[in-house]
């Protein structure tokens, strides 16, 4: 047995004897500012995702147009741990390190009513561009990133300064700006920062629409814009969300800007107890100004979840990625996978 594979029975072996409260049919997210009030006590937290999986069909290396079927593999994808506590009603630090990425993953002190509804964020966090749509995906994260941050556009995680103002206690309307370094959990490569707003509207406690921008400037004519949306929504017996989103990326002065843009839909629906259907599908144009040598991706993810216990996900799921030239462009063999996804939270 591998190494990676004995630590992730061993950990999941440990959290199935650990006393947890029954399967719950959903747990509401919570409101932003909501989410950032302190707990009571100091708290230990965790998270493993891993992955089981088979690759039926992969585009051959070296000649990409046809495809080659692959072998069993194992990875993990994430097994952060940390520590939370709060030394006020108002002053909460956390720290967590994933040890699947070998990096900090967190590292933030949170200032709550800095002034009247205002709060303060200071240090290495999850960015407004990821942390919204996550905490609706819940367990799901583990199936893949969000849009921005599978595409590599966007960092899930980095070092800045976050500023939420509130129209009320909980949070039921908000606007949050950050100064990020734009390098996300590796040191920052340059001098320049990475500027990010979101707007948020909670309907109720059970759905949200947030409107997201941010803007970066690499230097010599480079820079990038993203903009985004995002709605979601839950109930006792099912939940979900989407994403559109679109970006603006300049490689340098004079030249064509590039314009990739999509949507990420996202859904889940209880059949039984403790066991419920779940769909991903991302639809993504890579660059909405060309069509020579550019292509239309569509990435699929459909399958069950089982929940032996709470906030444990055990996922088979198949994967389907599809790449459709535009015009004219080299074919792509489609990819497939059939995949095993573990996913454990401790918090």
């Amino acid at each position: 047995m591998k190494k990676s594979s004995l630590i992730l029975s061993l950990f999941i072996l440990t959290v199935l004897c650990y006393p947890q409260k029954a399967p719950v049919k959903q747990t509401k997210p919570k409101s932003t500012a909501a989410t950032a009030a302190a707990p009571a006590a100091g708290t230990f937290m965790a998270t493993l995702h891993n992955d089981l999986r088979y690759v039926l069909q992969e585009p051959q290396t070296g000649n990409p147009s046809k495809g080659i079927s692959g072998a069993f593999a194992s990875q993990i994808d994430r097994a952060a741990f940390g520590y939370r506590h709060s030394f006020s009603g108002d002053v909460t630090a956390a720290v967590m390190y994933d040890g699947a990425a070998n990096a900090l993953q967190q590292g933030y002190v949170d200032i709550r009513n800095l002034a009247p509804l205002v709060d303060l964020r200071i240090g290495l966090s999850q960015t407004l561009a990821s942390e919204t749509p996550e905490r609706f995906w819940q367990g799901y994260r583990a199936l893949g990133k969000p849009v921005l941050e599978r595409l590599n556009v966007n960092q899930e995680f980095d070092m800045g300064l976050t500023v939420t103002a509130r129209t009320d206690a909980p949070g039921s309307s908000y606007a949050r700006l950050a100064v990020y370094n734009g390098s996300g959990t590796a040191a920052e490569n340059d001098k320049l920062k990475k500027l990010a707003l979101a707007v948020g509207n909670w309907f109720g406690s059970s759905s949200i629409l947030e409107v997201y921008a941010d803007y970066e400037n690499f230097g010599n004519g480079k820079k990038a814009i993203n903009g985004k949306a995002f709605f979601g929504m839950t109930a006792a017996s099912y939940g979900g969300g989407a994403e559109l989103f679109y970006r603006i990326d300049t490689k340098v002065t004079g030249t064509t800007e590039k314009a990739p843009a999509g949507a990420s839909l996202f859904g889940w629906m209880e059949m039984m107890r403790s066991l419920r259907g779940m769909l991903r599908a991302d639809v993504v144009d890579n660059d909405l100004n060309k069509d020579a040598g550019v292509y239309r991706e569509i990435y699929v993810i459909a399958g069950m979840d089982y929940l032996p216990a709470a906030e444990v996900h055990l996922m088979p799921n198949v994967v389907y990625v599809m790449n459709m030239a535009k015009a004219t462009a080299p074919a792509i063999a489609d990819r497939m996978e059939l995949r095993l996804t573990t996913s454990v939270t401790i918090k």
